[in-house]
């Protein structure tokens, strides 16, 4: 036999298939990680609008805009904490310097809930029916 060359196979093993190999079990972990950004943009998607859906019926039911966005906040805020005395997730306290840049953002968004909802009070939005 030469230096470097292939050992002779006998002729029945020349074409035969590479032995199987049993796929290795994949946890969710590795899955989530793989198809991180498709199941952040579904995750997003559900989260959005049912949000959407679930705020409009709670708007139309209480007529209390602020009031529901306050309570989402509280609420959320809550849930967060929650979750980071639990270990479940890593939250950093609140703090003023990076939360300052954000106020005129929330002052803002406030005063279009206030400023649109006296006169959508008097428009309707949907048919009712008797």
């Amino acid at each position: 036999m030469q230096k470097g060359a292939m050992p002779a196979q006998p002729e029945h093993q020349k074409f035969a298939l590479p032995p199987f190999k049993q796929p290795s079990p994949h946890t969710w972990s590795q899955t989530a990680q793989n198809h991180k950004i498709p199941l952040i943009l579904a995750y997003y998607g559900l989260c959005s609008s049912t949000l959407i859906v679930i705020n409009k019926v709670a708007v139309h039911t209480l007529e209390a805009p602020v009031f529901i966005l306050i309570s989402q906040l509280l609420f959320s805020a809550f849930v967060v904490k929650a979750l980071s005395i639990f270990g479940v997730l890593e939250a950093e306290g609140l703090q003023w310097q990076l939360a300052k840049p954000f106020v005129l953002i929330v002052a803002g968004f406030l005063g279009t809930l206030y400023g649109e909802h006296p006169p959508r009070q008097h428009q309707q939005l949907q048919q009712r029916r008797p």
